[in-house]
């Protein structure tokens, strides 16, 4: 009798198969895997008589099992929207539990993103006269869900903020302690517990109410008095509420980082000023968003001179333009800088004056040019200009006006960077009409229709 070898093909399982399509993280205890089964098939000869029965061998030993234990992954590193952790390995003790020192695999079932929530949340004194506690409810029915609370009718919730993304909350109140501000997240889509994300506080600390969201949703920036008594400094921490890290770099006898810092579009960096380096004198400075490369981005400044708090980041995130009195004492003039400090350079044109100023500035969508006002080549009169972020190619936008009281009021860039758009009393003093000129200067035409006697335009948007 022959035995013709069959080849059996192992395929791993998918997790998957094991679990079912994916929407939620699901705990499993254990599964023993089953073993491999040996076939063969049979041949038959021409014919001959049966040989005699071969005696029976000896027991083997019980063989060991493998086993398989889930459990849920939280939102991190491992897993962006949360998920499956799934760990295997032999049982080496037969005692039917994988033990840690057991494992042999670990790998993650991640789910691709949470569902948004798409109700409303709000904080109302609904249950106390006088204790605001935060609600969630349906966008299109009374299901309401208490998320959270002070713990004593003393406390409050101050403050909260939707996360871009809409699955959590942040919310900031003295919700534990009497007077002593904090801040927590609690989940939109999944039910589980509050978490407290800032770090512990130095007696008499507090959390400052202007926390902000990255826009990826990951993390969360906010200013605290946290490590030492009376010092503002600026923290950062993960929706999870680990990775507590202080962002803002150590801070002069007397310093303090000021309340409008902003995170990069791309949620890599935070930007912010702060009388860091010298009492008094505030200065732009950038971080990673987990803390580290804390760099300068403004330049030096004149005694005297501060940057303003009027930053912004270019929407690739490559860049910051400021306003500040960097190089003459109270003339505001309008600088570009790399996101870690290198490159800065003064963008605004020589102005004509020394009671001249910058007055405001907006980046091109792209990131390509940026465009302010300034009474940069007539003292008192604000006109348009536009210029590329290395200083080069400054030309001015708005078109010539008619009386030395006229100014350009407003302005806004198109959707697309090729032209800007702005009020004016260009042709006629004391009337405000509406401009639009190309994105380099040039081919200025009035794009508003024919007003009443004293009409204005009085407000617009591309």
């Amino acid at each position: 009798m022959n035995q013709l070898p069959v080849s059996l093909s192992s395929q791993p399982v998918s997790p998957f198969n094991l679990f079912g399509p994916f929407s939620r993280p699901v705990t499993l205890a254990r599964f023993g895997l089953i073993g491999l089964v040996t076939l063969g098939l049979v041949a038959c000869g021409g014919g001959g008589s049966d040989g005699t029965n071969g005696t029976n061998g000896t027991n083997g030993t019980n063989g060991l099992i493998s086993l398989i234990e889930t459990s849920v992954e939280p939102v991190g590193t491992n897993c962006q929207f949360g998920g499956t952790r799934i760990q295997s390995g032999i049982d080496n003790n037969d005692d039917s539990v994988l033990q840690t020192v057991e494992v042999t695999s670990t790998e993650f079932l991640c789910g691709l993103s949470l569902s948004a929530f798409d109700g409303l949340v709000y904080s109302a004194d609904a249950n106390v006269d006088g204790m605001r506690e935060l609600f969630m409810t349906s966008k299109d029915s009374a299901t309401v869900s208490k998320l959270i609370g002070p713990r004593s009718s003393s406390g409050d919730v101050e403050g909260f903020a939707v996360s871009p993304d809409k699955t959590r909350v942040a919310v900031w109140g003295d919700l534990e302690t009497q007077g002593e501000e904090e801040l927590f997240v609690i989940s939109l889509v999944d039910g589980s517990a509050p978490v407290k994300v800032s770090g512990p506080l130095v007696a008499g600390g507090e959390v400052r109410s202007d926390f902000q969201w990255s826009p990826d949703s990951s993390r969360l920036a906010y200013r605290a008095i946290q490590d030492t008594d009376g010092v503002i400094e600026l923290y950062s921490v993960l929706a999870d509420g680990t990775g507590n890290a202080k962002v803002s770099g150590p801070l002069v006898a007397g310093g303090d980082v000021l309340f409008n810092f902003q995170w990069s579009p791309d949620s890599s960096r935070l930007a912010y000023r702060a009388d860091q380096t010298t009492n008094n004198v505030f200065e732009l400075y950038s971080s990673l968003a987990a803390g580290g490369d804390n760099v300068t981005v403004s330049g030096t400044l004149v005694a005297g001179g501060n940057v303003q708090s009027d930053f912004q980041w270019s929407p690739d995130s490559s860049r910051l333009a400021y306003r500040a009195d960097q190089t003459t004492n109270k003339v505001d003039e309008l600088y570009s800088s790399l996101a870690d400090g290198a490159g800065k350079v003064k963008v605004s044109g020589p102005l004509v004056s020394a009671n001249s100023d910058v007055v405001d500035f907006q980046w091109s969508p792209d990131s390509s040019r940026l465009a302010y006002r300034a009474d940069q080549d007539t003292a008192g009169v604000r006109e348009l200009y536009s210029v590329l972020p290395n200083a080069s190619d400054n030309v001015a936008v708005s078109g010539p006006l008619v009386s030395a009281n006229s100014d350009v009021v407003d302005f806004q860039w198109s959707p697309d960077s090729s032209r800007l758009a702005y009020r004016a009393d260009q042709d006629t003093d004391g009337v405000n009409e509406l401009y639009s000129s190309l994105a380099a200067g040039g081919d200025n035409v009035k794009v508003s229709g024919p007003l009443v006697t004293n009409g204005d335009v009085f407000d617009f948007s591309w």
